[in-house]
């Protein structure tokens, strides 16, 4: 039998989930300097439209880094007879666009296994941290080496595939609508070894500087949907899964466990930031993650506030497991991860923000589920 809970989504700061694919400047859209608007045309209504006439095709067939797309439409002037465009106020023309994920019929949607991933790494630092401490240094020491270190911790904890615990658990796609889409501009804070924190540059060799940053669909914040999560209690009692007793017996409890982990990842976050930062950039960044800390320590019995999607950091994959007894440091030597050495840099040392027009405006990934059934 199924405990099925209903959600209410709320997405507290621009959520982008990828789909892998990078719509390209020259192929996928076109920039009207007038309107100030990015257009993304359907290809397939495009080839529909052209598909009587051969010169048209030829024509489209040699887009190049000499003849873009927006050359083709301002040679030929349909593009504003095409209905299925999707269309942004952006500022400028950008190299490259990361598309949100979309299903087959073309619905945005944040995948139900993104927030069941984020589910799931709240569900392994609660384990974790609920070991004493000589159990916790023994799981670190027998993955230390591991060439997947995170996938063999998790089958420590959980099992293999088919005893692990989130069987029992199923969190569907959320959809939203295209007008609840906007184009967002990420750049890279990066924290340097006296532990200010600076724009990550972008540094041509025979010309200007610039913050490295990428241009992602995103759904906006404060846009709503619905979640559907199941328990599946027969997997639960009867499934042979591991770590079953882990697993909390009310709803309220789950919520509980997933705020907690959440409010460890803020308070994270905003000590990254709380490092000296003479220009007061990320002034704005900080208060957003004070006012975030304050509504998870408020949530109702009912409520979850967590993280997914694209940008919401390394934190977010591990859990923080790495945090007591230098084991972080440790890790990285071991992995000869960002070319360790001991001095360096803190790691991670790059969290992903929005800007725009050079202020730091938002960081990327929170939402709020309020339970509804």
């Amino acid at each position: 039998m199924n405990r099925t809970f209903t959600y209410k989504l709320t997405t507290i700061s621009p959520v982008h989930t990828g789909n892998g694919i990078e719509l390209n400047g020259i192929f996928d859209y076109v920039f009207d300097r007038n309107s100030r608007r990015i257009i993304i045309p359907d290809r397939h209504e495009i080839l529909e439209h052209i598909r009587n006439d051969p010169k048209l095709i030829d024509d489209l067939c040699s887009l190049s880094n000499h003849y873009t797309l927006n050359d083709f439409f301002n040679r030929h002037r349909f593009l504003n007879q095409l209905k299925c465009s999707r269309v942004y106020s952006y500022h400028r023309l950008c190299r490259g666009i990361r598309e949100q994920y979309r299903d087959g019929n073309g619905t945005v949607m944040i995948p139900g296994s993104g927030i069941k991933g984020s589910f799931r790494t709240s569900m392994i630092r609660n384990i974790f941290y609920n070991l004493n401490m000589a159990e916790q240094n023994n799981f670190l020491q027998t993955v230390l080496h591991e060439r997947m270190p995170g996938e063999k911790l998790e089958e420590k904890l959980f099992g293999k595939p088919y005893e692990q615990l989130f069987k029992a658990l199923i969190v569907t796609d959320v959809s939203f609508r295209q007008n609840q889409l906007a184009l967002e501009e990420v750049q890279i804070a990066n924290k340097v070894r006296n532990g200010s924190i600076r724009e990550k540059m972008v540094n041509l060799k025979n010309g200007p500087s610039f913050p490295m940053s990428t241009v992602v669909e995103a759904i906006k914040p404060n846009s709503v949907s619905e979640m559907v999560m199941k328990w599946n209690d027969y997997f639960l009692q009867k499934g042979e899964l591991k770590r079953v007793n882990d697993f909390p017996d009310d709803i309220e409890s789950f919520h509980k466990i997933i705020n907690k982990a959440s409010l460890a990842l803020a308070q994270y976050d905003l000590d990254y930031y709380e490092e000296d930062d003479s220009n007061r950039d990320y002034d704005h960044i900080r208060s957003l993650y004070r006012g975030l800390i304050q509504d998870i320590k408020n949530a109702s019995g009912n409520e979850m506030i967590l993280r997914v999607g694209w940008g919401s950091g390394w934190g977010s994959l591990t859990g923080h497991l790495l945090e007591n007894n230098n084991w972080l440091d440790e890790f990285r030597r071991s992995q000869r991860m960002s070319k360790y050495q001991p001095g360096a840099a803190p790691f991670p040392k790059t969290r992903k923000i929005t800007s725009r027009n050079r202020q730091k405006e938002n960081f990327l990934g929170w939402i709020r589920l309020e339970r509804i059934k």
